[in-house]
Parts: C-alpha cells; structure tokens; sequence
C-alpha cells in the first residue's frame, strides 16, 4: 500500500528478494534481514542576495533563470523572502559540470538588470 509501481516494500517470506540486487547473493536469512542502500548525485544549493526588497521581481527572476523558464539545463530556483525586507534567488544545481555556479550567477546578474 502507498508504494510506487515496481518498488518493492515488506517482509520476506521465502527467503528470496522479489528483485535480483545489483550486489551480493539472491536470498537472505530471515534472522539477517537485508540492508539497501541507495545513492544520488550531489545537489549543489546557491543563494544568491537580490538588492530589491520586491518578492514579485523576485519570482520572475528567479522563473526565468530556471530550466523549466527556459534558463541553462539543470537549474530548479525559487524567490525567498528574508526577515530584513530583502529576498533571495535559491537554486538548486542538478549537474555542475553541466551548468556551473558562474554560469548561474551570471544569467542572475543578466536577468536582474534587464528586469529592473
């Protein structure tokens, strides 16, 4: 209940996974159990200080430097408001070798001036 298709979740009955594992032998004893262990690639995060206060501009910016608004491959961002009245440009970036810190910044910097 509640797991996504092919993603397997409970006990084991027979002694043997439902799915073959990448590592190691088939079947496990029911006193051991199995241990899984998943990996992903790093995110790197970049928050970036806009010298506005205005969470609208913020938004637009922040929607047009991302991959989805047609900014560089690999780019999630959203527009922050801070406690002093100023708001923030949070990215996140999928693949750095695929578009860097500098690249971002730079596209924020181009974004920013052109919107005012």
């Amino acid at each position: 209940k509640g797991e996504a298709k092919g993603v397997w979740a409970g006990s084991i009955i027979s002694g043997k996974t439902p799915f073959p594992p990448d590592f190691g032998p088939e079947t496990c004893s029911e006193r051991s159990g199995v241990v899984c262990v998943g990996a992903a690639p790093w995110v790197v995060n970049l928050n970036v200080l806009l010298q506005t206060g205005d969470l609208s501009q913020a938004r637009l910016i922040a929607r047009i430097v991302s991959s989805r608004g047609g900014g560089p491959p690999g780019v999630e961002t959203m527009a922050l408001p801070h406690g002093d009245g100023g708001v923030e440009i949070a990215c996140n970036l999928l693949d750095v070798e695929m578009t860097s810190e500098n690249d971002v910044l730079s596209v924020i910097e181009k974004v920013a001036s052109e919107v005012g």
